[in-house]
């Protein structure tokens, strides 16, 4: 069950891969491939840092909210 969680949020933050992936096949992996390399995109190459601080908020209460749900889906039956 914690790794299932674990695994939720690591997929909704996922940039690293991508991002050295993106250097060998820019064609393939655009800015938007991850929520992560779309607020990297708008705060350091577009300079937009309040746009990049608002997805990155909205990012983290859905995140929040997701872990919450499967939190309790998966501890339904224990109680």
């Amino acid at each position: 069950m914690l790794t299932g969680m674990f695994s939720l949020i690591g997929r909704l933050q996922l940039f690293a891969e991508p991002l050295l992936l993106w250097q060998i096949a820019p064609e393939s992996i655009t800015t938007d491939f991850t929520p992560m390399m779309e607020i990297y995109d708008k705060a350091f190459k577009t300079g937009d840092y309040q746009y990049a601080a608002a997805e990155s908020l909205v990012l983290a209460v859905v995140t929040g909210i997701l872990a919450f749900v499967f939190y309790r889906v998966t501890n339904r039956n224990m109680s």
